[in-house]
């Protein structure tokens, strides 16, 4: 899974603050994704005569994508007062040690 800048949008036109996931195809955490994107490479080589069946599993590798996405923006959520607390420890960390090597 990697984070990435999204791209210039209405809202972020400097594409300074606008991330989205970008799951990789080769991620042994995601089976399913991984199956279904295989079938769609297979589809992408065969015959026009697939290209309904191609619409489906496109369909089904977006629906698929989102709700991966949803949860791990879900459990960053519910992440995100732990990993606060721990950015102030640090910080207070960071000021102890400064101040005592400074006398």
């Amino acid at each position: 899974v990697e984070i990435v800048r999204s791209g210039p949008s209405l809202s972020d036109p400097y594409n300074r603050f606008s991330y989205v996931f970008r799951l990789s195809s080769d991620d042994a955490r995601f089976p399913d994704l991984n199956k279904l994107r295989r079938k769609e490479e297979r589809l992408l080589r065969a015959d026009a005569k697939k290209s309904q069946q191609l619409a489906v599993v496109q369909n089904e590798i977006s629906v698929l994508t989102n709700l991966i996405t949803r949860r791990l923006i879900t459990s960053m959520i519910n992440g995100a007062q732990d990993a606060g607390r721990g950015v102030q420890a640090l910080a207070r960390l960071d000021t102890i040690f400064a101040r005592a090597s400074y006398g």
